[in-house]
């Protein structure tokens, strides 16, 4: 039997309810950050996230950044917010606002359109 929230646990809990196993693992990584990140959890709540963001923003954004992290899902796709989130937030002890990861990301986005011209 496979640890609780494990590859095992999430397979079988997305064929018992209809969902794909990326959705499972997503629904399990949001589940597993319950309540931590209570900006993103209201924002969600209300409607103003997906579940795609607000998986993304409980697999790398650390509790004392949440408020950044939500501001900053509101305002990108979930593909930036990988991208963002995945190469800043994972550090510990580092403060970096939405607004700081959305400018290096721009910033990253011309010099890669400016290389490819």
């Amino acid at each position: 039997m496979g640890r609780a929230g494990g590859p095992y646990t999430r397979a079988v809990g997305g064929l018992e309810c209809g969902l794909s196993a990326s959705r499972a693992a997503q629904l399990v990584a949001i589940a597993r950050r319950v309540p931590e990140p209570p900006i993103t959890f209201a924002a969600f709540a209300n409607g103003e996230l997906s579940v795609e963001q607000v998986a993304v923003v409980a697999r790398y954004a650390p509790a004392h950044n949440d408020g950044e992290a939500c501001e900053f899902a509101r305002h990108a796709t979930v593909g930036q917010l990988r991208h963002s989130l995945s190469h800043y937030w994972p550090r510990e002890n580092v403060h970096v606002t939405w607004a700081d990861a959305l400018e290096e990301l721009c910033l990253r986005s011309l010099s890669t359109i400016k290389s490819a011209s």
